[in-house]
C-alpha cells in the first residue's frame, strides 16, 4: 500500500470511528454532529500546523519549481531533468521530512545525515515507493548531480518526486481529516434537516387534509357586499377564472363577505386565506362575526396586521351565518383566496 493510500485509509477510519461515549442517547447526537471527532481533528491540525507550516510551504515551493524542469508535457520519468531540478527535488524531500519531524524534534545534523546517507528512517522509508529504494539511496547519497547522465537525471527525478509527493500527502493528513469530519457532519446534519423538513411538510399536508374534510363552508352559498372583479360563482371558492382570489368587492366602506351554513351549527374557528398574487395589506384589519337570525351579529375574532393564512379560534358558538368584514370608514376593496369554517 502506498503512503497516499495509507493516509486516505487512516483518515477514513478516524472519521468513521464511533465516539467513545456511554449511552445510545449520547452516541446518536455525536454520530450526526461529530463534535468530538471535529474537536480532535482541529486539535491535530492546529498542533501540527503551527510547527510544520513554514517547512511544508518550503517543500511545496521546491517541488513546484522542480516540476518546471520536466520535459514538455510534464510527464514524470521523461528526459529533461537537470542537476538543478534534481537538487530542488531533494530539497523538497528535505523540507517535507523536516516538517514531519517538527512534532518530534531532532538535531539538524541528524536530519542532514539521514538524507545524505539514505538511512532507513521510518518516515522516509514509508514514503519510498516499491522499486525505487535503490534510486532514492543513490540520489540522497550524492553531493550534487552535475555529472549525471540524462538517464540518471530521469531516474533520480522520478524517485525524488514520488517521495516528496508521498511525504507531502502525509503532511496533508490532518487537514484531510478535518475536511472529512466537517463534510461528514454537513452531510449528516443536512440529511437530518431535509428529513425533518419533509416530515413537517407532510404533517402540515395531513393537517390541511383533515381540516378540509371538517370544513363546514364547503359547498355552502356565499355573497359579497359588491362585485369589483371577476371571481368565482357561489358556492365555489376555487375556479380557473380567478386563481388569486375567489371574490373581490368594489372599493367601498366596510366591505364584507358572508357565508350561509344552511342551518344553525356549532363552530369554533374560521380560517381565512389571503389573496395569493398581491395586495395582502387590504385584508387588515379583519373582523369575524356570527349570527343566528341574520340581523344581530356578534364579533368573535379580529386580526390586525397582514397575514397569509389566519386561523381565528374562539369559544364554540352557535351560528348559521358567518361574516368577514373590514371595518374601514375609508373606501377599500376586500378579497380572499379561501374561507373555511370549522366545528
Amino acid at each position: 500500500m502506498s503512503a497516499e493510500d495509507a493516509v486516505s485509509t487512516e483518515a477514513a477510519n478516524v472519521v468513521a470511528a464511533p465516539a467513545r461515549k456511554s449511552g445510545t442517547g449520547r452516541r446518536v447526537p455525536e454520530w450526526f454532529w461529530r463534535g468530538a471527532a471535529l474537536r480532535a481533528a482541529k486539535l491535530e491540525f492546529s498542533e501540527g500546523q503551527a510547527e510544520h507550516g513554514a517547512l511544508e510551504a518550503r517543500a511545496r515551493k521546491c517541488l513546484e519549481l522542480a516540476r518546471r524542469g520536466l520535459a514538455p508535457g510534464g510527464v514524470p520519468g521523461a528526459a529533461g531533468y537537470n542537476a538543478v531540478t534534481c537538487d530542488l527535488l531533494r530539497q523538497a524531500v528535505h523540507w517535507a521530512l523536516a516538517a514531519l519531524s517538527a512534532n518530534r524534534p531532532r538535531p539538524e545534523p541528524e536530519l542532514q545525515q539521514a538524507l545524505a546517507l539514505g538511512s532507513p528512517d521510518s518516515t522516509l522509508a514509508s514514503a519510498v515507493p516499491k522499486g525505487l529504494h535503490a534510486d532514492i539511496a543513490s540520489a540522497l547519497s550524492r553531493r550534487d548531480f552535475q555529472d549525471c547522465s540524462d538517464r540518471e537525471y530521469s531516474r533520480f527525478g522520478v524517485a525524488l518526486a514520488a517521495v516528496a509527493d508521498n511525504l507531502l500527502a502525509t503532511l496533508e493528513r490532518p487537514r484531510q481529516k478535518l475536511w472529512l469530519v466537517r463534510f461528514q457532519r454537513g452531510m449528516r446534519v443536512g440529511t437530518l434537516a431535509m428529513i425533518a423538513a419533509a416530515l413537517a411538510i407532510l404533517a402540515l399536508n395531513v393537517l390541511d387534509q383533515i381540516e378540509q374534510r371538517a370544513d363546514l363552508a364547503r359547498d355552502k352559498a356565499w355573497i359579497a357586499s359588491s362585485i369589483g372583479a371577476v371571481g368565482c360563482q357561489s358556492p365555489l371558492q376555487v375556479c380557473e377564472e380567478s386563481p388569486g382570489f375567489f371574490f373581490h368587492t368594489q372599493q367601498e366602506r366596510n366591505p364584507w363577505f358572508e357565508l350561509d351554513l344552511g342551518a344553525i351549527t356549532q363552530i369554533s374557528a374560521v380560517r381565512a386565506d389571503n389573496r395569493k398574487d398581491c395586495c395582502a395589506e387590504r385584508a387588515s384589519p379583519l373582523v369575524v362575526e356570527v349570527s343566528l337570525d341574520h340581523r344581530t351579529w356578534k364579533e368573535v375574532a379580529r386580526r390586525e396586521g397582514q397575514f397569509r393564512s389566519w386561523k381565528a379560534s374562539f369559544p364554540t358558538q352557535k351560528a348559521r351565518w358567518v361574516k368577514l368584514r373590514i371595518p374601514s370608514q375609508s373606501p377599500t376593496t376586500f378579497h380572499l383566496a379561501g374561507v373555511r369554517v370549522l366545528p
